[in-house]
Order: structure tokens, then C-alpha cells, then sequence
């Protein structure tokens, strides 16, 4: 390979690793929230289907049933203060694991609501699985990013407009959420069950496109400098 073009690797390596990289605060890490209200029969202990338990990597919930929901209000001990975003984020990130089946013999849709201290809420989610095929799937007209390591999902989404704005405005407070699943369709033979994990959920920031586009710029005028040099 070509010194000139080890730089055009690196340089788009650079873009890449910026791209991919953003600072996120967390909003929950599941592994201390007791008091989920459990809004669906499939996830509700009393009815006998499921189980809820929290483990080292989050909040887990085991069903026999179908679409699950649970809603955590995170100021009804009185005692926690409702969580402010930092300035300038504009994404949140969710990480959730199927522990079974196969996040390959699924299609699932995984979904949260964040509400705000205005009384706004917005939901965020995308149906993905699909035995291995993530047609990015996404409902109310949401987009956002989703890449599968194994049975781990990493679940990137742009804050809609009015969250953004608060955020930008420093006034962005959640004071619930909200996650679901629904689990559409299972491989033959997999069964209904399914054992799910939420293992996170933060703010993110991540770079604009045109951030992005100035950092491929920049990356082309290396090149060409470098190759000007040499002549």
C-alpha cells in the first residue's frame, strides 16, 4: 500500500472513531430502580407470568406473556430530584440485551417514552431483529442508529425538537420514563418466552453531520497536502 494512501486510511479511521465516539450522561443504569409499575398483564408479578429482578447488568424481566410496559417515576420517593440533561446533548442511547432466544430468531420492538418537567413526552424505538436482519425499522417517523454486538443492542436517537431545544437552553429536566417490548414474531420452535435485559439508558452527544462532513474535509485536505509535497 501506497504511503498516501496508509494516510487516507488513517484519516478516515480518525472520522470514523469521532463519529462513533460521544459523551453520555446516564439517566438510569437499571440496576437500582425498584418501583417499576408494571402497565401490562405480561410483565405484572401479581398475574403469575412474569419475573422482575435486578442483576449486575440491569433490570431483567423473564415473560411467558407478550408486549410488556413499565413505567418508573423518578421523583415518587419525594427524595430524587428530577434528572437534568447537560447542556448541549442531543441523543439518547439505550442498551438492551435478549438473553433468549436468539436476538437473531426475533423480531421485537424495543421501545421507551422520556418524559419531561413540561409535561412533554416523546417516545423513541425501532423494531429490529428480524432472524438477523435490522431493516432499522423505526415508528413515528423517528431515526436514529442501531447496531447489534451478539444478543446486545446499542440503541442511538435524536431527542425530538422540543427536547433539544431544552437542552440547548439548559432546562431539560425527565422525571419518568417509560420502556416497552413487543415481541412480534419468534423463530419456529423458539416459544413465546423471552428473557430481556435493560442495561442502560443515557443522554449522548453526537456529532452533527455537518461536523462530520468538515472532519471528511479536513481528512481530504491531508491527503492532497501530503500528496502535493511529495511532487
Amino acid at each position: 500500500m501506497k504511503q498516501h494512501s496508509k494516510w487516507l486510511v488513517g484519516a478516515l479511521a480518525l472520522a470514523g472513531g469521532l463519529a462513533l465516539n460521544s459523551s453520555a450522561q446516564q439517566i438510569a443504569n437499571f440496576q437500582n430502580f425498584p418501583g417499576f409499575t408494571a402497565s401490562y398483564a405480561a410483565w405484572d408479578p401479581n398475574v403469575g407470568d412474569s419475573t422482575q429482578f435486578q442483576d449486575p447488568a440491569g433490570w431483567r424481566v423473564q415473560s411467558l406473556g407478550g408486549y410488556g410496559s413499565a413505567y418508573y417515576d423518578v421523583t415518587q420517593s419525594g427524595t430524587l430530584p428530577a434528572i437534568q440533561a447537560d447542556p448541549g446533548v442531543n441523543a439518547a442511547e439505550l442498551t438492551f440485551t435478549v438473553n433468549s432466544p436468539n436476538a437473531t430468531q426475533a423480531w421485537m420492538g424495543i421501545k421507551y417514552w422520556l418524559g419531561d418537567g413540561t409535561g412533554n413526552t416523546s417516545q423513541y424505538g425501532v423494531y429490529t431483529g428480524m432472524w438477523g436482519v435490522d431493516n432499522t425499522s423505526w415508528d413515528e417517523g423517528v431515526q436514529g442508529t442501531v447496531a447489534w454486538n451478539g444478543n446486545q443492542l446499542t440503541m442511538i436517537v435524536p431527542l425530538d425538537s422540543t427536547q433539544q431545544a431544552e437542552a440547548n437552553a439548559n432546562s431539560l429536566y425527565i422525571t419518568s420514563f417509560n420502556v416497552e417490548f413487543n415481541p412480534a414474531a419468534f423463530a419456529a420452535g423458539a416459544g413465546p418466552a423471552y428473557d430481556i435485559t435493560y442495561n442502560g439508558l443515557a443522554f449522548t452527544t453526537v456529532p452533527e453531520p455537518s461536523t462530520l462532513a468538515l472532519l471528511a474535509i479536513g481528512a481530504a485536505g491531508l491527503i492532497v497536502a501530503r500528496r502535493r509535497a511529495k511532487a
